[in-house]
Parts: C-alpha cells; structure tokens; sequence
C-alpha cells in the first residue's frame, strides 16, 4: 500500500513497514472439525472450563455436575450465596480439591459434603468443598402377561431382567427414573 485513494488533508504518502497478512481461503468442513475437536478452554473460571480442567487433569472421573447459587440467598438446597458444588464420580479427592481451587472463581465459595485442604501459589492453605456423587438402588418388579397367540421365549425372563438391568445403568444423575420407559425396550426385547 503506497498509494492514497482519496486525500485526507495532512497526509501526503504512505509507508507499510511490514507486509499485510492476506488472510487466508474459506475453512473446509473437515479443517472446521478438526481445529474444534482441539480445543483448548482457556477461561478458568466457567462451568464449562472447570468440568474440563477435572476431566483432563484427574485420573479416573468418570462424571461431574455443577450447581452453582447464583442468589443473593441461600438456595433451596442450603447452598450460600455466591457459591457453587461440584458432584464428582471417581478420581482422588486432593487431585480434584487442586483442580478445583486452581479453575474456581475468585471470591466464589466452595461448598460440599467434603473439605480437602489444598496450598495456594503464595504456600498459604485454602479449603476446598465438593460432594461425591451417590449411588442409588432401584428395585424393579416387572408383572408381565403371556398372551396365546405369541411365543414368549424360554429365557423370556432373563432377557426381561438384563434389559432392566441395562436400561437402568445408563442412567445420569439428575435423570428420573422413569418406570413407563421401560415398556417399550421390554416388550421389543422379548417379542
């Protein structure tokens, strides 16, 4: 760029000390994917990134639900304001305490059934709150009818019972069991 379009008054030329960078052709689909599935989080202190951070920083997490109070009062649950708890499955809880501490939001407290101390960058111990992620049991009874016209099969009931059993252990937390959505799996397995 050497040459001015139109004049602005006071200016008389123009010098590039660097070349301009051209940019570049439109991003392909598959290009997209790839450079998306390489993400990196760098915010610390968002949900999102410190679901992440736990995720990829300690062995064994197998699932994390955060709920933050984001209320000038306690929540329903007895959580303080300005808080969040963090619901970890697997993992060592001082690997999970530093994590925690390290992506958490400043000022925002820690709450759980737990408390790990951890050391700040200044060597100064912190304390740090989360929960553990309970295991509930559910017990089915499955009442089922053999009509004439159909063949129930022998193993009939075995199948009944492992697609219970498979149906129920895919389940999250924060789901509903829900009894009903097992007719469908139930009947098609066994017809």
């Amino acid at each position: 760029l050497t040459n001015l379009l139109k004049g602005i008054a006071g200016v008389t030329s123009v010098i590039n000390r660097e070349d301009f960078a051209t940019g570049q052709d439109e991003e392909s689909d598959e290009s997209y994917r790839l450079r998306i599935g390489l993400r990196d989080i760098t915010g610390k202190a968002t949900v999102d990134a410190i679901i992440d951070s736990i995720k990829s920083k300690v062995t064994g997490v197998s699932e994390i639900k955060i709920v933050e109070n984001l209320l000038d009062i306690v929540d329903g649950d007895g959580r303080p304001p300005a808080s969040f708890e963090t619901y970890v499955d697997g993992g060592l809880d001082q690997e999970i305490a530093n994590v925690l501490w390290d992506t958490k939001p400043a000022g925002i407290k820690t709450v759980g059934d737990l408390t790990v101390a951890v050391t700040d960058q200044q060597g100064l111990p912190q304390s740090v709150s989360f929960s553990r992620l309970q295991s509930i049991s559910i017990f089915v009874r499955i009442k089922y009818t053999k009509y004439s016209e159909e063949l129930f099969p022998v193993d009939g009931e075995a199948k009944i019972s492992n697609i219970v059993l498979s149906e129920t252990n895919i389940l999250k937390s924060g789901v509903d069991f829900i009894p009903q959505r097992l007719f469908g799996s139930v009947y098609s397995g066994v017809a």
